[in-house]
């Protein structure tokens, strides 16, 4: 998590990429998304969280571990916050202080029917897969909820909020389901059943100010999430001329040059400076 405290007064550009899913290479994991938006900025201190690629290690702003040799982690989402709580990115109160996110992409899964991850949504995620007939795929994030986890003979899961984090609890039995991606709202992870495996769904963006997002409630707690039906954040820091691309559409890279397909790697923040007041 960095900090960047506006050192001038003035209008700022912000675009976040989300971090790719964990994979190999005839599997990948599914790309990020991008989020774009303009702001007026007087002394604010941003905190920055940019999301880590997926692996089998439980991701950075994603929450939620791969398996050796039966899935991937997906990736981190990367997002603006106005309260780093102690450097602690799980904690409630920093993960409603997002004033802008860019969802990530899901990982693969190389279990018995190896597939790639799916990319990172927009107003709302992609869902998950199902290779077999036993149990139902993944749904995705939206602006007002996660997804559900699939579902499978093998399938023990225990959802949490989904806001932010990836907070599934799995048994030992439940190995062989790709993780999600994460976003505004995470997806839920994936399917397991008997003879049948999937990769998780992805989830959601978020632009304070943007037409179809639906920010909480300052009053909001972890268990008891109050959204308010417009986009425009509690802190009244609202974006303008902003931008939401999911993750298997073109969108700019954060290297330059040509457009990329999705964001593939680890998340990428950039701050650009556009006038002085």
């Amino acid at each position: 998590m960095e900090e960047f405290k506006t050192p001038v007064a003035g209008d700022y550009q912000i675009e976040c990429w989300g971090a790719q899913g964990g994979g190999v290479q005839s599997y990948p994991g599914g790309k990020g998304s991008y989020t774009k938006g303009s702001i007026s900025l007087d002394g604010v201190m941003l905190y920055v969280v940019v999301g880590q690629i997926g692996g089998y290690e439980e991701t950075f702003n994603n929450g939620f571990p791969g398996r050796l040799n039966f899935y991937f982690s997906g990736g981190g989402a990367t997002d603006i916050r106005l309260n780093n709580k102690n450097g602690n990115w799980k904690d409630f109160v920093s993960r409603k202080s997002r004033i802008m996110v860019a969802a990530s992409g899901g990982g693969s899964v190389i279990y018995y029917s190896s597939q790639q991850g799916m990319p990172g949504g927009s107003l709302s995620g992609f869902s998950g897969t199902n290779s077999g007939s036993d149990g139902i795929a993944a749904t995705p994030g939206v602006q007002t909820s996660c997804g559900k986890a699939g579902t499978g003979f093998h399938t023990h899961s225990y959802k949490g909020i989904g806001f932010g984090i990836v907070d599934y609890q799995t048994s030992e039995d439940h190995i062989s389901m790709g993780s999600a991606g994460n976003g505004y709202y995470c997806g839920g992870v994936g399917n397991h059943g008997g003879g049948t495996v999937g990769v998780g769904a992805t989830g959601s963006c978020f632009i304070s100010g943007y037409s179809g997002c639906d920010a909480i409630k300052e009053s909001s707690t972890e268990n008891a999430i109050v959204h308010t039906g417009q986009p425009n954040h509690y802190s009244g820091l609202v974006f303008t001329d902003t931008e939401m691309i999911d993750g298997q559409s073109p969108m700019p890279s954060p290297f330059g040059g040509p457009d990329e397909i999705g964001h593939s790697g680890d998340g990428a923040c950039i701050v650009t400076q556009l006038s002085f007041k």
